[in-house]
């Protein structure tokens, strides 16, 4: 069986040609028209020579197929050809557009040089006298100077530029008037000195006003700190296109008189794939400033075409100037585990980090890739607090999660106050070594907030006591995994600060009290509040508000209530422009407008946050909390009121009793305790046991057993010995 030979590229285009309708139209109706003529040429011919009717059709429907090609590639040429030059001069009109401002400076020479150029072809070439040309040029150009600067240039001059521009003007008036006295042979010197002269006037101008045509970005030598890596990726001739729509767009309908950002221009930037960056140049002597600029972010985002969630905007290089950012496709944020900075270099252990070091938790990337968003813990070795601002759904808790993971990998001890009764975090009710539990919409009932100030009075009075007794610390806490920090997460913490205190004003108040001295004790805080007010949300305590917000760590989220943000810095945009969940501002540090979302923990995000606090040891601080409560009692003075003293190896506390039961609190109730604390304790009363075996007999993390021990502990069923394990009493 024969086999047909293949093909060339050109064989098969005509193929596809000739299987279109218009050219079989076209071959049909020029063959039809071909076979007439050739039918009356035979006829004129002797009938023995004469072609038979078929050979005729065969002959014209050949000379049809070549000659309708021909024609249609013709008009194909044709085509492209008008196509080409459109583009091009698409391409000229938009390029000067685009860089109509960058023009300027040679609009306003040109004049003075087609007049000077005029009048030297009519000195030349004709029989007017070149003293009276130079008198005309001279006239000429003075009065047409003054004309033009006062109905058109005096006020759209900036006045930083007025001095050269007047220079500029007085300069083409010369220069024109010598232009009658030059030769034909000489025009090449003048030309290149005015050519030199408008660059050297101009640039400034030009610097201020660069405008380079929108090119697709290449690869550069400087790499970003965090680029989130897109999704997909259009082709380059696509993100070429897109970009040159989107300035195209601003030009006719965001710059025009009646637009959103009158008399403004775009610059193109750069793009990630993900997002595209652009400059916008305000007018300065318009009347739109950058704040109004962000305020009309959904009708730019209408005359764009865009989605208004998929623009942001940022301050940068003067007032007149702003970045604007265009979300193209949604970037990976997915989270890799904890990113952790020693003094900016990441680092996968506690013990990498240097004394007196600056140490970072990153929860978050900036949407155009050029930084991290990062929580600064510690600053030269001494630990700062935060403050997470957001309201309902905004994503603090999960930005406190991801930051919790980089507490872990730092060894932190963590007391985690649940404002929520427990519903807030499930990964941090379990992974936390101390929990507590209040009800917001009930202060009333203080019991956790009580408890959570207790532990942090506990630690505070230990560590204040390790300074004075230790004179090898210096009188500060410098980071040590041995002695770890201790960090206190309060959740609905405009709640728990101004909660009712037994004997001060609030809990924010007492808490105060501890947070002048955290800094020095290895100890900080990361509230999370709906509220950023003076008055109201740190309890009154002006201490605390110090504590939380001197570092600079204010971690700003959605809040669509503006009410509840009075303490915001200028800088920082209005919290009810960000996009969506889990996206914020760092008002307080270097880049306080540009919008940052935290790390994606997936569609399983408690198993993912799990996974990492589980991959890290947990720190254990350097004392037990539960036998600071009191301090033993000295082996020359009595144990309990009886003056009995204890017996050797138990660590006495009050309510534990002495010998004599006379006076006794009663007996605590084992029945107000959960199942799973009364199955612990039934495995303390059947033998002593440490964190670790009582773990290990549970089924639990360590932790977890530990988090049982100092409840069962504080209600005092349990008491710990010299040798470190618990037993019933």
């Amino acid at each position: 069986m024969s086999r047909s030979a293949p093909t060339s590229g050109d064989a098969a285009a005509d193929v596809e040609v000739e299987n279109t309708p218009d050219y079989q139209e076209r071959v049909a109706a020029h063959a039809e028209h071909l076979h007439q003529q050739l039918s009356k040429q035979e006829k004129k011919k002797k009938p023995a020579e004469r072609l038979s009717d078929d050979r005729v059709w065969k002959l014209a429907r050949q000379r049809a197929r070549s000659e309708v090609r021909r024609a249609m590639a013709r008009e194909k040429t044709r085509e492209v050809s008008a196509r080409a030059a459109r583009s091009a001069g698409n391409a000229v009109r938009s390029g000067a557009h685009r860089n109509r401002k960058q023009l300027l400076p040679w609009a306003v020479m040109a004049p003075y040089a087609l007049v000077g150029t005029a009048v030297h072809l009519t000195v030349q070439h004709g029989t007017v006298p070149a003293a009276a040309g130079m008198v005309l040029v001279l006239l000429l150009g003075t009065v047409g100077s003054l004309v033009a600067w006062r109905a058109r240039l005096r006020g759209r001059t900036p006045e930083r530029y007025r001095a050269k521009l007047h220079a500029g003007m007085g300069l083409g008036v010369l220069w024109a008037a010598v232009m009658p006295l030059t030769s034909s042979s000489a025009l090449a010197g003048p030309f290149l000195g005015l050519l030199l002269a408008t660059v050297w006037l101009s640039l400034s101008w030009f610097r201020e006003h660069d405008h380079p045509i929108p090119q697709p970005r290449t690869n550069s030598s400087e790499e970003p700190v965090a680029a989130p890596t897109p999704d997909t990726a259009g082709d380059a001739a696509g993100d070429a296109a897109r970009i040159r729509g989107v300035i195209q767009s601003w030009t006719d309908r965001v710059a025009t008189p009646n637009g959103a950002v009158p008399g403004s221009s775009l610059l193109w930037v750069s793009s990630t794939g993900a997002v595209d960056q652009y400059r916008i140049q305000l007018d300065q002597t318009g009347r739109i400033t950058r704040s109004q600029v962000t305020a009309a972010r959904e009708r730019i985002a209408l005359a764009l075409d865009v989605d208004e969630n998929d623009l942001s905007f940022e301050s940068a290089g003067g007032p007149a100037s702003l970045m604007m950012r265009h979300l193209v496709t949604q970037p990976s944020f997915a989270y890799d585990g904890p990113v952790v900075l020693c003094n900016g270099t990441p680092i996968s252990s506690r013990w990498e980090i240097t004394p007196g070091a600056n140490v970072d938790i990153v929860f978050g990337t900036h949407l155009d890739g050029q930084s991290y968003a990062s929580y600064r813990f510690i600053t030269q070795g001494s630990l700062n607090s935060a403050f997470i601002l957001g309201g309902m759904g905004s994503g603090k808790t999960r930005t406190v999660e991801i930051i919790a993971i980089g507490l872990r990998l730092l060894g932190c001890y963590i007391l985690w106050l649940d404002g929520q009764d427990g519903a807030s975090s499930p990964l941090l009710n379990e992974q936390a070594h101390e929990t507590f539990d209040f009800n917001m919409h009930d202060r009333a009932d203080d019991r956790g907030v009580r408890e959570f100030t207790t532990s942090i009075e506990t630690v505070s009075k230990k560590r204040n006591a390790d300074l004075k007794q230790r004179p090898e610390l210096g009188g500060a806490y410098t980071y040590d995994p041995a002695r770890p920090p201790v960090v206190g997460i309060i959740d609905e913490a405009h709640e728990a600060f101004q909660t009712q205190h037994p004997s001060e004003r609030t809990y924010g108040a007492k808490l105060g009290a501890y947070a002048v001295q955290l800094r020095k004790q290895g100890m900080a805080f990361i509230a999370l509040s709906q509220d950023y007010d003076k008055t109201s949300t740190f309890g009154g305590d002006s201490r605390l508000r110090t504590a939380l917000t001197s570092s600079n760590n204010l971690i700003a989220m959605l809040q669509p209530d503006k009410s509840r943000t009075g303490m915001l810095p200028s800088a920082c945009p209005a919290l009810d422009t960000i996009p969506d969940t889990g996206f914020g501002y760092l008002p307080m540090q270097k880049r306080p407008d540009a919008l940052w979302r935290t790390f994606d923990l997936g569609t399983a995000p408690q198993d993912t946050a799990r996974r990492w606090m589980n991959h890290y040891d947990p720190g254990q601080l350097e004392f037990d909390p539960a036998t600071t409560t009191t301090a033993p009692a000295e082996p020359d003075s009595p144990g309990t009121s009886s003056g009995t003293q204890a017996p050797a190896g138990v660590v006495r506390f009050p309510g534990m009793g002495g010998d004599s039961t006379e006076g006794a609190p009663a007996e605590p109730d084992a029945a107000a305790l959960s199942e799973a604390d009364q199955r612990a304790l039934a495995i303390i009363q059947g033998e002593s046991q440490t964190r670790s075996t009582l773990a290990a007999a549970l089924g639990i993390t360590p932790q977890g057993a530990g988090k049982k021990l100092a409840t069962l502990t504080k209600r005092g069923f349990v008491v710990q010995m010299e040798d470190g394990r618990y037993m019933a009493r």
